[in-house]
């Protein structure tokens, strides 16, 4: 079995009915709050099966994928943790493959979702972003 765990950059901003533009939160404090918020209303593995390259991870038995609020005391920021199971580490071409998916599932399919989500119940909207080439990692467990 290995774990296989994405992390992102977590931008949080406030939203505001009256009018007023939005704003970027970095107090840490504020921030900290969110630490353990999770979104389980839909896992990436879900839609693995809708694209031709990602059924392959599906193929693997690749499962999982909630997105985890966590703080992070190294950025004083929120981080965003995206972890999948698999029956076996993955090949570094699966591997690539899992990254590109988890991605653009955060920014745009799953992450928009999680956001509206969190704006409504909220008043937080949350921007997700891989924050570097080795976002994601994976170890035997």
């Amino acid at each position: 079995m290995a774990i296989i765990r994405a992390v992102a950059e977590a931008q949080v901003w406030q939203q505001f009915d009256d009018g007023r533009e939005s704003e970027q939160v970095v107090d840490p404090h504020r921030l900290a709050y969110f630490s353990g918020f999770e979104y389980r209303r839909e896992s990436f593995s879900e839609y693995f099966a809708d694209g031709p390259s990602s059924s392959r991870l599906q193929d693997l038995g690749v499962e999982g994928g909630y997105i985890r609020l966590e703080f992070s005391p190294d950025t004083n920021g929120l981080i965003a943790v995206t972890e999948y199971r698999s029956p076996a580490l993955l090949g570094d071409e699966d591997l690539a493959l899992l990254a590109q998916y988890t991605a653009g599932q955060w920014t745009d399919g799953i992450g928009s979702n999680f956001s509206q989500s969190m704006a409504v119940a909220t008043g937080i909207a949350i921007d997700l972003w891989p924050s570097n080439e080795s976002f994601i990692q994976q170890q035997d467990a």
